[in-house]
Formats: C-alpha cells, structure tokens, sequence
C-alpha cells in the first residue's frame, strides 16, 4: 500500500493503515530524535507521542503532500517540548551509530574508517549549541528547508541561515583539527 493512500484510508478511521506511516517514518525519526535529545529513552517517548498526535489530527493533514515533513514537525515540536520542559541536556550524539553515513565502499577497512567517522562527526555535532546542533539535524538530517525550520522553530530565517552559517564554521574548525592531525601524523610516517 502506498503511502497516500494508507493516509486516505486513516483519515476514514483505519487504525491498521497507519502501522505502514510508522513503519516507514519510525527509524528516521527515532535517529532524529536521538540527535536532538541524546537520550534514547527520551527519543521513543517523543517519537510514541508524534505518532498519537499524527493519528489524532490525519483528518487534518492534505491528501497529496508527502507525509515527513508534517510528521517530522510533530517530532522536532515535541523535542524542542521536551528540552524545555524537562530541562535535559542536549548531550553528545549516540555513539552507537544514530548518524547514517553511507558506507564509500564494501569491506571491512572502509567500515572500520566509517565508524570512525560517525564517531568523528558526532563528537564534533555534540559540541555545537543546542540550537545550532538542533538545526543542523533538521537541515541536514531530516532535510527541512530554511522556511520550514523559522516555521517550526519560530524563529526568523535570517536567524537559522546565520545559525547554519556559523554551526558550519564550528564544525569546519573542529574537523580541521581532528583531521590537521591526522595528516601530520600521516607525513611522519
């Protein structure tokens, strides 16, 4: 069943199509949440809560338009909530890989060096603001255009361009030093 038509079929009260919008838009979700939060158990209870409030207003949601970004707007909304509710810390990127880098190429070398790098790469997020950090992951990650990230964050979008722009140079200075070493020990040798 296609995607559309399983919202067609929820917007006239079928509980089992909505299991094929969660099964499809779960596991990104959950990763994005992961990335916002830094708390796995946090995540699922926001990704649970995103998909009631998604089964509560699908007769609300416009037939042809494509389904993650209004769900994706439940879950940043209900971790930006969490955030300023519960006061939790946005804390470094899982370690266990909720960054998708896709692998260059097979065998174990090039997976070993990808792990590496998510492990590099989410460090380096981990330090970023907790704004910045959230921004980058909706820009990034979950693909959200400028406009759509001011809409749902309330902010101007000369502010999440700004906030992209120097999220970017921090990451850039902080890759630069992880990587800078790395080269000079690779001319050493």
């Amino acid at each position: 069943m296609d995607e559309q038509e399983a919202i067609r079929l929820c917007q006239g009260g079928d509980k089992e199509s909505f299991r094929v919008l969660v099964e499809r838009h779960q596991d990104k979700a959950y990763r994005a949440a992961c990335m916002i939060l830094g708390d796995p158990g946090a995540a699922e209870d926001v990704v649970q809560e995103a998909f009631l409030a998604a089964w509560r207003c699908i007769d609300t949601f416009k037939l042809g338009l494509p389904f993650a970004p209004w769900f994706n707007k439940l879950v940043v909304r209900g971790a930006v909530r969490r955030i300023q509710r519960k006061s939790i810390r946005v804390s470094c990127v899982q370690e266990s890989g909720e960054i998708d880098l896709a692998d260059p190429a097979p065998g174990p070398e090039v997976a070993l060096r990808a792990e590496e790098l998510k492990e590099i790469v989410g460090k380096a997020i981990s330090r970023l603001t907790p704004q910045r950090k959230l921004i980058i992951t909706l820009h990034y990650y979950l693909e959200q255009k400028i406009s759509e990230i001011a809409e749902s964050l309330g902010l101007p979008e000369g502010t999440v361009k700004s906030e992209i722009f120097r999220a970017k140079q921090d990451l850039s200075k902080t890759l630069r030093g992880v990587f800078g070493d790395e080269v000079e020990r690779n001319k050493r040798k």
